[in-house]
């Protein structure tokens, strides 16, 4: 399996194609294929998707990265994302990726580990970061309190856990594409990245909130359901 060695590679074409890493709101989504080499294209598996899933793909991949175009690269995880974990169910299927072998998915999180990483350490200037809440964290605050307050304006940095639980405050009828999340801890939410999770309505749902090496995910225990947000109060 050479997909760790095909990620440097990737690094190659990251440089010469920096101004497209990643896809203004409303903006043409990034292309896989003008920051990909052929050879890793192939073992990546993505060249066995339909035209209909590389577009989602492409759309998913866009989203995520805009998503998060704010973070300091001294936040990437060492670890190698597992696409599995950052899309949801109904992503997964769109896009064609549970059509990939165990070797091309190893693959596909190899290079895409390499791609994210190059990208928070060479940010082009045509990465339009989302929207930041002007207000900053009130003084005194817990380590709880201060959990995604990175992903706020004027950054606070105090010491945050890896992840909270909590829940949704009211009911709940799944995320849209736009959708504002109100926590009983007293933040609030909003989905950072494309996808939709309907027909359910709950009361009060628990909810988990992982802070990952490019951004927040969070996750509807019980329901196989996950998407990237930014905190925005």
């Amino acid at each position: 399996m050479r997909g760790l060695q095909a990620g440097v590679v990737a690094l190659f074409a990251i440089c010469v194609c920096g101004a497209t890493l990643a896809a203004a709101p409303g903006a043409t989504p990034l292309d896989v294929r003008n920051v990909i080499t052929v050879s890793e294209f192939h073992q990546t598996g993505l060249d066995i998707l339909s035209p209909d899933e590389l577009q989602a793909f492409n759309r998913w991949l866009s989203a995520t990265l805009n998503a998060n175009a704010a973070l300091e690269p001294a936040s990437m995880s060492a670890t190698s994302p597992d696409v599995r974990d950052l899309m949801s169910v109904t992503e997964y299927h769109r896009t064609g990726i549970d059509k990939l072998s165990p070797v091309q998915l190893k693959a596909l999180n190899a290079w895409l580990h390499a791609y994210v990483r190059e990208r928070a350490q060479t940010p082009s200037a045509g990465v339009v970061p989302p929207s930041l809440s002007s207000s900053s964290a009130p003084t005194g605050v817990s380590a709880a309190a201060g959990f995604g307050a990175d992903t706020m304006a004027p950054k606070e940095n105090p010491a945050t856990p890896e992840r909270i639980e909590t829940r949704i405050a009211g009911r709940f009828t799944g995320w849209t594409g736009n959708t504002v999340f109100k926590l009983e801890n007293g933040q609030v939410w909003k989905q950072a990245a494309t996808g939709y999770f309907t027909n359910i309505e709950l009361d009060h749902p628990q909810v988990i909130i992982k802070k990952l090496g490019f951004g927040y995910l969070l996750t509807l225990p019980g329901h196989g359901a996950t998407v990237f947000v930014r905190r925005i109060k």
